[in-house]
């Protein structure tokens, strides 16, 4: 610690006197040792005096620091004193100036207190005027009140006796209407009866003009050999453009897996297989019979046909009974057939054509190369039978078969009545088309 002390004044002064030392006494070694012992003695008197010195400083500056010490806290004391006795003041002064405020609030509240009595005894005197005053007039409107009320008591009796008017009026006309009514049904089923006998005074004229036409026709069998020729051999099925759509679905039920027409509700195509093979076959024979229409076929462009049709081709599980689509699809290809139904309509395909009946009985001819036997007559008429009971003739209604028929010639025979007995189905169907009927009968 005492070496950091250390001034550099004193290493030289060291210095100065080790040369001036050696500067008087010359540089032999006797000299140098005394130089030497000289130094160190004037640095230890060096160092004797700097500490005293210190020492002092010290002192004093300790002395100087108590009492600036002491001079600070006396000026701090009289401070405090003398902001003490301004505080003491200033509150004195306050507390005054807020007792007089007290007192002045106090009288201003006082005063407002009055004021708000006499103001509250003004207004209940006036409240209570007026709730007189309204009293009185309540008891004038109450009056008035239930005067009206017995006005309109006394109007909804009339009213009630007027409504019991009304309602036993509109009873008895109830009644009369139901009398009417049952007129009507007794009417309805009288006509009924009617209708009824009269289809079967139709029926039974129908089957005496066809048992006299087959009479007729049986006389003249005898004496007049024939060979049953193609019926309606002038009509061709002409093809017609479908939807591509249903000719889609046409190519989907000739596959094994044919699913539903149906949509869902994301517009996809129903996946539902659960169709009958009826239906499908049912399907195909009749977009079969679409694309290639012939006599009556126009049937088949129909709304009530393309339902029927779009039916068969529905799940009836949801797209044909729960969901039912057939009528939006049908509608769909009705729209699309209408060019189809125009050329039917306009080509005559909507009844069978009118150009005569069958030619059944044709000219003889010399030899027996050209006769006619009962039992070839009778196949042919078998043919012909049969294809008007066939399905093609049960969906187009007059359509016939259009396969032709040839005689063999085995020779004569006497004409049996087997033969007859098969010519019943074509008089029926004859019998259906006024046309083929006047215009066929006139022929033969």
């Amino acid at each position: 610690m005492e070496e950091k002390a250390k001034s550099p004044s004193f290493y030289v002064l060291n210095v100065a006197g080790l040369v001036l030392v050696l500067s008087v006494v010359g540089s032999t070694l006797r000299f140098a040792v005394i130089s030497v012992t000289l130094i160190s003695w004037l640095q230890t008197q060096w160092l004797a005096y700097t500490s005293a010195l210190k020492r002092w400083r010290s002192a004093r500056l300790a002395a100087a620091a108590d009492e600036d010490r002491t001079q600070r806290r006396r000026q701090i004391a009289d401070i405090s004193e003398a902001i003490g006795q301004n505080v003491i003041s200033l509150l004195d002064q306050r507390r005054r100036e807020l007792m007089l405020r007290l007192d002045q609030e106090t009288g201003r509240k006082r005063q407002s207190y009055k004021q708000d009595i006499v103001r509250r005894i003004t207004d209940d005197l006036a409240q209570f005027q007026e709730s007189e005053r309204i009293k009185d007039e309540q008891r004038v409107t109450l009056r008035e009140y239930k005067k009206t009320l017995d006005d309109r008591e006394q109007k909804l009796k009339d009213s009630e006796r007027e409504l019991q008017t009304r309602q036993k009026k509109l009873n008895e006309q109830e009644q009369r209407i139901k009398d009417e009514e049952r007129v009507i049904q007794a009417r309805k089923k009288d006509l009924q009866e009617l209708e009824l006998k009269a289809r079967a005074v139709t029926d039974n004229m129908r089957k005496l003009r066809l048992k006299q036409e087959e009479v007729k026709i049986q006389s003249r069998v005898v004496s007049q050999p024939a060979t049953v020729a193609t019926p309606y051999p002038a009509l061709v099925n002409k093809p017609i453009s479908l939807p591509a759509d249903l000719l889609e679905f046409a190519d989907d039920l000739k596959s094994y897996h044919f699913t539903c027409i149906g949509t869902t509700k994301k517009g996809t195509r129903c996946g539902q297989s659960m169709i009958s093979n009826f239906d499908k076959s049912s399907a195909t024979a009749r977009i079969a019979k679409m694309a290639s229409p012939g006599p009556g076929d126009i049937v088949f462009f129909d709304m009530k046909s393309l339902r029927e049709l779009a039916d068969w081709m529905l799940c009836p599980r949801w797209h044909r009974d729960k969901l039912p689509q057939g009528a939006e699809i049908a509608s769909r290809w009705y729209y699309q057939l209408s060019d189809a139904r125009a050329q039917l309509e306009s080509e005559g395909y909507k009844t069978p054509p009118s150009a005569g009946a069958p030619n059944v009985f044709g000219s003889a001819s010399t030899g027996s190369s050209t006769g006619t036997t009962a039992s070839s007559f009778g196949s042919s008429v078998q043919s012909v039978s049969m294809s008007y009971t066939s399905q093609d003739y049960q969906s187009t209604g007059f359509q016939f078969g259009r396969s032709t028929t040839t005689t063999s010639a085995l020779g004569q025979q006497t004409f049996g009545g087997s033969a007859a007995r098969n010519l019943t189905p074509v008089f029926e169907f004859m019998s259906q088309g006024s046309d083929v009927t006047k215009k066929g009968f006139s022929q033969w």
